[in-house]
């Protein structure tokens, strides 16, 4: 009776196959892996920015944006939070054309990929920069650009450091009333997301909007802010 060959042949052959599956498997975990790292490296560089170590978060972007760039992943959210760290932290060295150089492109970026959240935070940077540099229309337009998106999108952890935002451009460059009630909000909504940072610049602001007569309000204000960029100091884990 003569053998079937067919039994043996798909052995083999799944036997050569397993490996080569199984080595597929390892690969997609161990990239998996790597870029789960390169996230959480990214939120402590964000962290770090917001505790005032700019140095520290400068060499993490710079570190993630090398290997995010070699796997050809920029135009993913975390190629873009990478980037955004990086303007960040250029904005902070107050190199203000450049940072404004690397925000335009992401914010469009985060746009046509439909990453709202990315796109809100990085035309919030670019009315910072252009408040900074005297441009106010302009400042007040990306200011605009974000509250739609905030409304839109329900964007209540951005929404404190908009009114931060808002309430710095009315200082300058509007009414003080207004600064006062968006200064207010910031302090209203940052504690809900534990936005230190936020609540320390909301309570600076009213500080110096409140009337000099308002003595006693405004060094409670002060005491406040102290406390809360004390407590950033030491604020070096939590995402």
């Amino acid at each position: 009776m003569p053998m079937n060959t067919t039994l043996p042949f798909l052995l083999l052959l799944m036997g050569l196959c397993m490996p080569l599956h199984m080595w597929g498997q390892a690969s997609r975990a161990k990239e998996v892996t790597a870029l789960s790292a390169i996230e959480r490296d990214i939120a402590k560089g964000e962290q770090f920015l917001r505790s005032f170590k700019n140095d520290s978060a400068k060499i993490i972007a710079s570190n993630a944006i090398a290997v995010l760039r070699a796997q050809n992943k920029m135009d993913t959210p975390l190629g873009i939070r990478a980037q955004l760290l990086e303007a960040n932290a250029l904005e902070r060295d107050e190199q203000n054309d450049l940072a404004i150089e690397k925000f335009l492109p992401l914010k469009q970026l985060s746009r046509q990929k439909a990453y709202w959240d990315l796109s809100a935070k990085a035309t919030l940077n670019l009315a910072l920069l252009h408040e900074k540099i005297g441009r106010g229309e302009r400042s007040l337009e990306f200011l605009q650009e974000t509250e739609g998106l905030i409304t839109q999108h329900n964007f209540d952890s951005i929404y404190p450091y908009y009114a931060i935002r808002m309430s710095s451009w009315q200082r300058i460059y509007g009414e003080r009333d207004s600064a006062l009630y968006y200064a207010r909000e910031a302090l209203r909504t940052a504690p809900h997301f534990r936005l230190d940072l936020e609540e320390a610049i909301g309570h600076m602001l009213m500080n110096m909007l409140l009337p000099r007569d308002a003595v006693a309000q405004r060094m409670e204000h002060c005491f406040a802010a102290v406390q809360l960029y004390r407590r950033l100091e030491d604020y070096t884990g939590c995402s």
